[in-house]
């Protein structure tokens, strides 16, 4: 972990998966004192492949992608600290605003914050879903996932409006869709 500054960061990204990656490596090219904390949750480490990204038409994995985003990253200065972010409070006294942040024993003061902290997936315990995910058959995400599944029999996990709507949007990619 960085040490504590007297002055405070100018952004603190809570998150490193691609969105908070990104971020950091743009804020780092723009001269700012950024640090860049992550608890090793991202979801992208678990995507198999993704076809969802500009300049890939062979698809990559997710690991690798974070990969290169970290590499990037430490191109321009720039790390990433492993640790989790137990508390962020405002702190009105500060020049225009700002933040407090606590990690681990450590407390920090930040300008700004981007949290970048993802989604965390509902997954249903049903016997054998870590093989079928193994398998890369197993996807999160229809908006970038879609497009590779057309024509083929989808199933929808889930339940509620939430799920219905998924179900719906899948459904332009394969008349196969099952909720």
């Amino acid at each position: 972990m960085p040490n504590a500054p007297c002055e405070p960061l100018d952004c603190a990204v809570i998150g490193a998966g691609p969105a908070g990656l990104t971020a950091a490596l743009y804020l780092k090219r723009f001269h700012r004192r950024v640090a860049v904390f992550d608890d090793g949750r991202s979801r992208a480490r678990y995507i198999d492949r993704s076809y969802n990204m500009p300049g890939f038409p062979e698809g990559l994995p997710g690991r690798r992608l974070l990969e290169r985003l970290h590499r990037q990253l430490r191109a321009v200065g720039g790390h990433v600290t492993r640790a989790h972010v137990s508390a962020l409070q405002p702190v009105p006294s500060m020049p225009q605003g700002g933040f407090r942040l606590l990690v681990g024993p450590h407390a920090l003061q930040a300008k700004t914050v981007i949290l970048a902290t993802g989604v965390v997936d509902g997954q249903p315990a049903l016997p054998g879903l870590v093989q079928v995910h193994a398998r890369g058959l197993l996807r999160q995400c229809p908006i970038c996932d879609g497009h590779e599944h057309r024509g083929q029999r989808i199933g929808v996990l889930g339940d509620g409006e939430h799920a219905e709507r998924e179900a719906r949007f899948i459904a332009h990619y394969s008349p196969q869709v099952w909720l």
